[in-house]
């Protein structure tokens, strides 16, 4: 098969068409790099597994890459040595960078081809709404969406005689102190720690902004063009009184990261709510499989919320899955063949029950719901009942942040607050500093990318 040269705007660069599957093959392979390892790895495997055993054409061959970064940047280098998998995934933050790219084909564009009609209204619409392009067109099939909960130890809060889980920030910080002045001990010796903080801000600023209805970017979170400028910095706004709460919890002992070094300050603070030594822990509700094998009693809430306010829906973190150009017609109905089996009511149900994310279709959490499998496990409605608060139309400041080389930003929010959680800038510096090399990578995408948005999606750049 000749394979022709296709070009790759921004990021991606030139790439080259990979070629088609051996004849001589017995099944039709399509290989999808994923970022799913452990627990999670192992229910890609069963998912794969029973597709491949269900029928006779198609061979889904599923390999993991690393982390979604380390996988985008393995699937650049790949299109550019003409070794790209027939579709990868990639976390909410890559949606524009993908979308600008040229080197994806719309999800929906694909099932379309081959004669599969999608009723984009059969979806949780904080999923759907995340992947979806200008002209309201799907860009990548949804897989792995989740949203960050409250994990609770309930040992440690039933001991304290706390009563009902706190719903707003105010009354976490109430029993957390209640839990300190016991004299409820851990295992660790002495007293709880509160609040295990592993000082993400997906979970402790992007989410809880967005259903406090505060805009984290200009343009609707960037969703409506490229000339976004971060708006976070606000000092009056919900995330900067945050941030000085969470380092005054910090400098009163209500919160720890549970290791000293800062590269370990995510691993600390879960091994330390794992350890039995924390009462509350913020993180995303696919931590499910992992708090199953904690040696104490643990239960969830709703992620909190400011007292005296109601909150909205919060957004979805995870990934979609996106296909890449340059293979024939045959492989992407192999391609399509694999994302009907993925998003059946039986994967959804059994992918939901495995990981702790949420059902994509409403088909199959109302199923759950008739099946009485939340009366058993109702942490795990947690995250749906949250990302169903905004019904069909979420607030527009309730929406992930569509912006340009959004990890790169990420790196730069959190790079700066660490020197506030380590006594070394304000809050202030460390919002003022971050805006503006955020706003930075923002205006280099911006330059790099403006061209492509113009041919493609105008309503970007004007």
């Amino acid at each position: 098969m000749k394979r022709n040269k296709f070009w790759v705007a921004g990021l991606l660069a030139a790439a080259v068409t990979f070629g088609a599957t051996d004849a001589s093959a017995e099944k039709i392979k399509i290989n999808w790099w994923h970022a799913m390892s452990g627990g999670l790895g192992e229910g890609v495997d069963e998912i794969v597994k029973r597709f491949n055993e269900s029928q006779d054409k198609y061979e889904v061959v599923a390999t993991w890459k690393g982390r979604y970064r380390h996988l985008m940047t393995q699937t650049i280098a790949a299109i550019r040595a003409d070794e790209q998998p027939h579709f990868f995934q990639n976390n909410e933050t890559g949606v524009i960078t993908l979308m600008l790219s040229g080197a994806i084909i719309p999800a929906e564009d694909l099932l379309a081809k081959n004669g599969v009609m999608l009723d984009k209204s059969e979806y949780l619409a904080p999923v759907v709404n995340t992947y979806t392009d200008p002209n309201g067109k799907l860009l990548a099939m949804p897989f792995n969406s989740s949203t960050p909960i409250l994990y609770v130890n309930k040992d440690l809060h039933d001991a304290a005689g706390l009563g009902a889980l706190p719903k707003t920030y105010q009354e976490m910080e109430e029993q957390i102190r209640k839990l300190q002045a016991s004299d409820v001990t851990v295992p660790r010796g002495g007293k709880a720690c509160g609040y295990a903080f592993y000082a993400g801000m997906w979970a402790d600023m992007e989410n809880p902004m967005a259903q406090q209805k505060q805009f984290y970017a200009s343009k609707n979170n960037g969703v409506d063009g490229l000339g976004a400028r971060l708006v976070f910095d606000n000092e009056d706004g919900w995330a900067f009184n945050h941030m000085t709460r969470l380092k005054r919890w910090l400098d009163e002992g209500l919160a720890e990261f549970g290791a000293e070094s800062q590269t370990d300050w995510g691993s600390g603070a879960l091994k330390d709510f794992q350890a039995g030594n924390c009462l509350f822990h913020i993180r995303s509700t696919a931590s499910h499989a992992r708090m199953e094998s904690n040696k104490f009693n643990w239960t969830a809430a709703h992620l909190p919320y400011e007292a005296g306010t109601t909150p909205v829906n919060t957004t979805i973190g995870g990934a979609a899955l996106y296909v890449l150009k340059g293979f024939s017609d045959e492989e992407y109905a192999g391609v399509t063949e694999f994302f009907k089996s993925l998003t059946s009511v039986e994967i959804q149900k059994y992918w939901h029950k495995k990981t702790g994310y949420v059902p994509i279709t409403k088909q199959a959490y109302n199923e759950l719901k008739s099946d009485g499998y939340y009366n058993e496990y109702p942490t795990k409605e947690l995250a749906v009942i949250q990302l169903l608060r905004g019904g069909d139309t979420p607030h527009p400041a309730a929406r992930v942040p569509r912006l340009g080389n959004f990890d790169n930003i990420h790196v730069a929010i959190e790079s700066e607050l660490r020197k506030v959680w380590a006594n070394e800038q304000t809050v202030k510096q460390a919002f003022a500093n971050a805006v503006r090399r955020g706003d930075e990578i923002l205006r280099r995408f911006e330059k790099q990318n403006s061209r492509q948005a113009e041919a493609t999606y105008p309503m970007l750049v004007e």
